[in-house]
């Protein structure tokens, strides 16, 4: 017997077959909350996120999770890996691999020190890499240097 509480989040195409499902498996640990308006209080109860798209061009979920110090499991697809450092800030599992991903977030939840520290470094790594402002400021002296004449 476990506490574990399944949060599944979006409004997409597949919310329909998913409410199905809840109720044909009569699952009292599934929630559907649909689309999340204020994220960051709905996002301080995870102990983990997990990312199971079959593409992620970024990944900004993984992002707003590390912000917020709450490791990520998530398949090793497109842009997760430039988001999610494996083994430092969570996990990334072969794509398609749910037994993988399975494992990983079981061993994570069976783990406090480790979801510690890899949220704590998730944390750290978006300050230091992902912060708004300074993407902001790259973004601009990269736009700078292209339009500047040098003649």
């Amino acid at each position: 017997e476990t506490d574990v509480q399944v949060v599944i989040a979006g409004a997409g195409a597949l919310r329909i077959e998913l409410e199905q499902k809840e109720e044909s498996m009569r699952l009292t640990t599934v929630v559907l909350c649909g689309e999340i308006i204020e994220t960051n209080r709905t996002m301080e109860a995870f102990d983990v996120t997990v990312i199971t798209s079959a593409w992620e061009p970024f990944g900004i979920v993984g992002l707003e999770s590390q912000s917020m110090a709450i490791p990520v499991v998530a398949f090793d697809i497109g842009g997760l890996p430039e988001v999610i450092a494996g083994g430092v800030t969570g996990i990334l599992v072969p794509p398609a691999d749910i037994h993988a991903m399975t494992a990983s977030v079981c061993r994570l939840l069976a783990d406090p020190i480790s979801r510690d520290t890899m949220g704590r470094s998730g944390r750290a790594r978006v300050l230091d890499n992902f912060d708004s402002r300074l993407t902001s400021a790259a973004v601009f002296d990269h736009y700078r240097a292209l339009t500047s004449r040098s003649d």
